[in-house]
């Protein structure tokens, strides 16, 4: 049996618990929780369903990342196409969205809050954006230790996790296809 068509089809739904967004057109609509983005998910099923990450707590990253998995395993919702906007380069959190069944990843540092912004993103999407193509560029040894609920340290893992990450090093050479040439990568100082 067909489910019922949605009664307003929806063309993005951003999903963005931090701040309220500004939208620009009618088929455009702003959730402020993952419940409240699932439901109107299964609900108007957007074509595009953007998911901000930004500066949240730990646990609130979780709950986002579950509500990606959702989304992708409900039979209302899978078709929707599914973006993970995030506020910096991640390992195991890009990780936890490809398992999750995102269909791009996004890293983004500033980003406004409107439809406005987020429009030339969406429509910058390509394969470079796919969880996969991210994930074999960066360092398969990152690893990431909590500091407290919001805030984690990014640590080597080819040198037991005792060199902290950051800067220029952290971007130009474990974020990238040059994380290959790095002497901690070619000669690990212990198994990962």
């Amino acid at each position: 049996m067909n489910a019922p068509s949605p009664t307003n089809a929806l063309n993005l739904l951003w999903c963005d618990t931090a701040c309220e967004v500004g939208l620009s057109a009618s088929e455009e609509a702003w959730a402020s929780s993952p419940v409240r983005c699932l439901a109107m998910a299964i609900e108007q099923r957007p074509r595009i369903i953007a998911v901000r990450f930004g500066n949240r707590s730990l646990r609130e990253r979780a709950a986002l990342v579950e509500l990606c998995a959702t989304i992708k395993r409900q039979r209302l919702t899978r078709a929707s196409t599914v973006v993970a906007l995030l506020g910096s380069r991640h390992r195991t959190l890009m990780e936890s969205l490809q398992q999750a069944g995102v269909d791009y990843i996004r890293p983004v540092e500033r980003l406004h809050p409107d439809s406005g912004g987020i429009r030339p993103i969406l429509g910058g999407l390509g394969l470079e954006d796919r969880p996969q193509s991210l994930l074999a560029a960066m360092c398969p040894r990152l690893h990431y230790r909590p500091i407290d609920s919001r805030h984690e340290l990014t640590v080597c893992g080819a040198y037991r996790d005792r060199m902290v990450l950051g800067g220029s090093r952290l971007r130009d050479l474990c974020h990238g296809a040059n994380h290959r040439i790095c002497e901690y990568f070619l000669d690990p100082r212990s198994a990962t």
